[in-house]
């Protein structure tokens, strides 16, 4: 909190609040630039400014506050009177004190009716209950508030065992209400770090000769939050190991991309075992461009899974493949440990591919062996071919209702030729496969017209139980080309 205290010769010199007895009705103050001694005074002696928002502007004869150069070389704010005003600097003449003329800044001046005399109504409070945890580090506390909410005093009340806070006007109180919780919160980790500061000092102190094992490594900066964890659980973690006598940050190796853990243990089994829970890391693990749909997997479940059982923290998959090896980057960012056990599950997956891709080749040569007229690619593949009876997936001979004596050509390029009858109807996956041809358009009751085009697909006409001939007769039929 600022005040102003007012001199013998009248002038005020800007000072910071550190303590209040409001049963004194003194104050402790500091000097902002040691014009005066640090010392308790009292309230009468001292004065503050309101907050306005005022839009005046300073002109040629108003009476003002001016921050001015006294004799002692020390500012100190004077009641003056504009005589000039140049640009943004005013030339004034003291009113009140020393006989002064000097030029200033205009944004050392203000009008004189913006201060107020200091007194125990002017000192707005609002109470904040301190946590029991924190009792011991109450002046860290109170700085924490005084440096985030300007112009503000705060202290620690043994007695009720809370914060106290001051202010000189109620919108800095109720600034101070919204913003209590997340003030705490920055104070227990302050107040985190400084426990753990203290301890590392004096695991450090006590570290000797006797330590057997010292391992040093790097973390990139933007891993070091990984690194420490929240509110610092993993290091702390790391300093909990069995042998482990202690784990500091050397900043005097920092650099601008890296910094340096150094790990001291009774043996290096602790101290690699240290190291593990904090040399977070990004590396590469190449998989091969064919299979990095099969790593991912349907809506990135298989990716998902790997990163879940690796315990790796995220993954980046990389563009475009590397050209010497044909192969795209996946990015595991985590533990050493983790990205290898990642690494050991992208091989173990990628191996179960081409394993049962190769089952498959076989089974389709197989197929292809059995029924060597057959129309289908693959019987693995593709699955049993499904007829048009009533049963999905049924042998269904073709319909008796064919003529023999009606022949189909294909585009009229090739001879006409009698349909021959299969012992199964074409696959559900042959169906989708695109074909154009020509037709008598057989339909029952009528003549269907000879230059109508079908294609193949089950939503095309013809192919599916959506197509039809077009002739006269009776009623058409909807048969199969």
């Amino acid at each position: 909190m600022e005040v102003e205290y007012r001199d013998k010769s009248n002038i005020f010199y800007p000072a910071i609040v550190t303590q209040i007895k409001f049963g004194d009705k003194k104050i402790f103050l500091k000097s902002k630039e040691d014009a005066f001694p640090e010392g308790w005074y009292s309230f009468e002696d001292c004065r503050y400014v309101r907050m306005v928002d005022s839009k005046r502007v300073i002109g040629v004869g108003d009476t003002i506050d001016a921050l001015i150069k006294q004799p002692s070389e020390k500012k100190a704010y004077q009641r003056a009177k504009v005589r000039e005003i140049k640009g943004n600097f005013a030339v004034v003449e003291s009113a009140e004190g020393p006989a002064i003329s000097n030029v200033v800044s205009l944004d050392e001046c203000r009008f004189a009716d913006q201060v107020e005399q200091l007194t125990e109504a002017a000192l707005k409070k609002t109470t904040l209950p301190l946590p029991e945890e924190l009792s011991n580090y109450a002046s860290a506390v109170c700085q924490t508030i005084t440096d985030n909410i300007p112009n503000t005093f705060a202290q620690y009340n043994e007695s009720q065992k809370d914060i106290d806070i001051y202010a000189l006007d109620s919108k800095t109180i109720r600034r101070i209400t919204v913003a209590s919780d997340m003030l705490l919160s920055q104070a227990k980790q302050k107040v985190s770090l400084i426990q753990k500061k203290e301890e590392v000092t004096k695991k450090f102190e006590q570290s000797s000769a006797s330590t057997q094992a010292v391992i040093e490594f790097s973390v990139a900066r933007d891993l070091m939050g990984l690194a420490i964890g929240t509110e610092g659980s993993n290091i702390r973690a790391a300093r909990e190991v069995d042998g482990i006598t202690s784990i500091i940050i050397d900043e005097s190796r920092e650099t601008e991309s890296h910094c340096f853990f150094k790990v001291f243990a009774d043996n290096y089994d602790a101290a690699e075992s240290a190291r593990a829970l904090l040399e977070y890391l990004t590396e590469s693990v190449k998989v091969p461009t064919d299979m990095v749909g099969k790593i991912i997997g349907k809506s990135g479940k298989t990716i998902q899974d790997i990163v879940d059982k690796a315990g790796v923290i995220r993954v980046t998959i990389g563009e475009t493949p590397t050209e010497e090896d044909n192969s795209v980057d996946f990015f595991f960012t985590g533990t050493k440990e983790s990205i290898s056990l990642a690494e050991m599950l992208i091989d173990i997956h990628i191996k179960h591919v081409k394993e049962m891709e190769s089952i498959r080749e076989s089974i389709d040569e197989t197929q292809r062996r059995l029924y060597p007229n057959s129309d289908n690619s693959g019987f693995y593949n593709r699955g049993f071919s499904r007829g048009r009876g009533n049963m999905s997936g049924s042998f269904n001979p073709r319909p008796n209702r064919f003529r023999d004596n009606r022949r189909e050509q294909l585009n009229g390029d090739e001879p006409a030729r009698i349909p021959r009858e299969s012992n199964h109807s074409t696959s559900a996956d042959d169906s989708d496969i695109h074909i154009e041809r020509k037709t008598n358009g057989f339909a029952r009751g009528g003549r269907g017209g000879g230059t109508e085009r079908y294609r193949g697909g089950r939503n095309n006409r013809g192919f599916a139980q959506n197509g039809r001939g077009r002739g006269r007769g009776g009623r058409n039929e909807n048969v199969e080309a």
